[in-house]
């Protein structure tokens, strides 16, 4: 039997055989129990549900990744075997040319202003390399020359130094800049490294006279070992 207060729930209990006794509970405990304990169980649901949904969707993308993860490892594998490669060959080259006997250095006509290495080739017919977009900027006391490297081995980098100079009536500009209160003569790996897959843009940059109204270059590109690869004179350039 229940009794009904105003506030509270009184519970009489009967057992055969024993005394009846009264359990009192209080009406607002009972209809906050009623509430708690099915949205616990709603809200635990519904975490477990979103967490399964979360990593089901992490797992699928894990699995769609994986072949291109795989394919990633192999790209950079057959880079570095590539890359092996060329060192490979850059080294026999050098052994090549070190065991050649010929330990004089000379000068070439077109090399002027270069330390030429022992054993070095001329690889120009070969047009391993072209220059395109030859542009030429004027500033009131600079001027930016730029082009394009473009590597003309299907499939192959190709790797070097490459040295620009700038010429005008006044003197002869280098890029990179070199230290010329101790010129003696450029040697081939001071220019600006590059390794070029397809194409490669160069900015070289020359602080010059405001006066000076006319430059024209002269580039020169090597290969790793020394041996020449390029050697183009451009047209002159005039300040507008």
């Amino acid at each position: 039997m229940i009794k009904k207060e105003e506030k509270n729930f009184s519970l009489l209990v009967f057992s055969s055989g024993k005394v009846p006794f009264s359990l009192n509970l209080n009406k607002t405990f009972l209809k906050t129990l009623l509430i708690v304990i099915p949205t616990f169980f709603l809200t635990f649901i519904a975490a477990l549900s979103i967490f399964s949904l979360k990593y089901k969707i992490e797992l699928d993308g894990l699995k769609n990744n994986e072949p291109a993860v795989i394919q990633k490892v192999k790209n950079e594998k057959i880079a570095i075997e590539n890359e092996l490669t060329q060192l490979r060959k850059e080294n026999e080259s050098l052994t090549g040319k070190l065991s050649s006997g010929d330990i004089k250095s000379r000068r070439e006509p077109l090399l002027e202003l270069f330390f030429t290495p022992v054993g070095q080739k001329n690889l120009i017919n070969r047009n391993l390399c072209t220059l395109e977009n030859l542009e030429t900027k004027f500033d009131k006391n600079k001027v930016r020359f730029s082009f394009n490297l473009k590597n003309n081995r299907e499939g192959e980098k190709l790797s070097g130094y490459v040295h620009v100079l700038s010429y005008s009536k006044e003197q002869i500009k280098f890029y990179p800049i070199l230290d010329t209160d101790s010129f003696d003569a450029i040697r081939f790996n001071q220019g600006e490294s590059f390794t070029v897959s397809r194409f490669r843009p160069v900015i070289a940059e020359f602080n010059i006279s405001a006066n000076i109204q006319k430059v024209w270059y002269k580039i020169f590109i090597f290969n790793r070992t020394g041996d020449l690869l390029k050697i183009i004179k451009t047209q002159e350039y005039f300040r507008q």
